[in-house]
């Protein structure tokens, strides 16, 4: 069975690095707000892991 891709990991793979430290920028402060869910400080949190994967794949092809 194929794993099934979120829309933002489709997404992630077509943003350039500012856009992606942006993205990241804007979950951790989602995040240090405390007013999400487990459930959705869960799924941020996956996000911004890889966010910062796609960050450095973008540092390292510069």
């Amino acid at each position: 069975m194929a794993e099934e891709r979120s829309p933002m990991q489709n997404t992630m793979e077509n943003m350039s690095l500012k856009q992606a430290l942006s993205r990241l920028e804007a979950i951790v402060t989602e995040l240090e707000q405390g007013k999400l869910t487990l459930d959705e400080s869960m799924a941020k949190f996956e996000d911004g892991v890889r966010l910062a994967y796609t960050c450095l794949q973008r540092l390292e092809e510069d």
